[in-house]
């Protein structure tokens, strides 16, 4: 009798936990992972290391946050930024977006991100525009590499108290790499899944592999992190391998990739750098 009441109270337990996590996740027909709509762009290495991308709740809670009423899907969230810019903001995507009242250092650091295959109509400046209804678009046997490293001319701190100045090049930013991305086209739901999404990327530092990370299939926001270390003047490659099949087009999207360091640098730079008092002192 003991161990049936032992049993029913860790299922409770169980349950009670697996709603705590959805609670504030919108709503979306389906989060799935479907191997059978897989297409191989290039070699995978037999041996390489695996990681899982995971729901990003911080950024989505983030898009949530000034938006009154409770939509039923992600993409309606989306397209609040349409009928005001900053209803639908992440501040862990994108930075803060309306004060910089006691603004930290690592608030201070942006990505910048290239890629090796240009689309006159739909530019990797798209993946880095703030705007969820825009995409980067390549084709599956296209050689694609994404190139992130720090935007050290963006900064609220100039002279000699620029990112540029300040950070040697040994500096370490990140302790383990995090990044945010969201995948496919999320302009509508009839979009994400008429076009192709990212399945597989490597991720290379200074052209050195890593990882292999495993993206979801869903329009929601995602984060992975990779056990490498990010310093002032690397360069993090993402190099797309294997996609998930659109159901009409074989246009591969990214939407948006994480360009502000915020909540994933590490928080010692903080500490190191008082925003506040150096841009006193400029």
């Amino acid at each position: 009798m003991k161990i049936k009441l032992v049993i029913l109270l860790l299922v409770c337990i169980a349950c009670n936990s697996n709603k705590k996590k959805d609670t504030n996740i919108p709503v979306v027909d389906a989060i799935k992972i479907d191997t059978s709509n897989t297409i191989v762009t290039s070699g995978l290495d037999e041996n390489r290391k695996a990681t899982l991308a995971t729901i990003d709740s911080v950024s989505i809670n983030e898009i949530k946050r000034y938006i009154d009423d409770e939509l039923p899907t992600i993409f309606d969230y989306y397209k609040q930024e349409l009928v005001e810019e900053h209803s639908a903001w992440s501040d862990k995507l994108f930075g803060r977006c309306c004060s910089n009242t006691d603004l930290t250092f690592t608030e201070n650091l942006f990505y910048k991100i290239n890629s090796s295959f240009k689309n006159e109509k739909y530019p990797i400046t798209n993946i880095s525009d703030t705007d969820y209804s825009t995409a980067y678009v390549f084709k599956p046997h296209t050689e694609v590499k994404l190139n992130i490293q720090l935007d050290l001319d963006k900064s609220f701190l100039s002279g000699k108290y620029s990112n540029k100045k300040l950070l040697n090049t040994n500096e370490v930013i990140m302790n383990p790499i995090k990044l945010s991305l969201i995948n496919g086209y999320v302009k509508s739901k009839a979009l994400f899944y008429e076009n192709t999404r990212v399945k597989e990327v490597k991720v290379y530092v200074n052209h050195e592999y890593i990882e292999t990370v495993v993206l979801m299939d869903t329009p929601l926001v995602q984060e992975f992190k990779v056990n490498a270390i990010f310093k002032t003047n690397d360069i993090i490659t993402l190099e797309p391998v294997s996609v998930y099949k659109g159901s009409k087009y074989d246009d591969v999207c990214i939407s948006e990739i994480q360009t502000n360091l915020g909540k994933t640098a590490l928080p010692g730079l903080n500490k190191k750098y008082n925003l506040m008092e150096l841009l006193n002192k400029k």
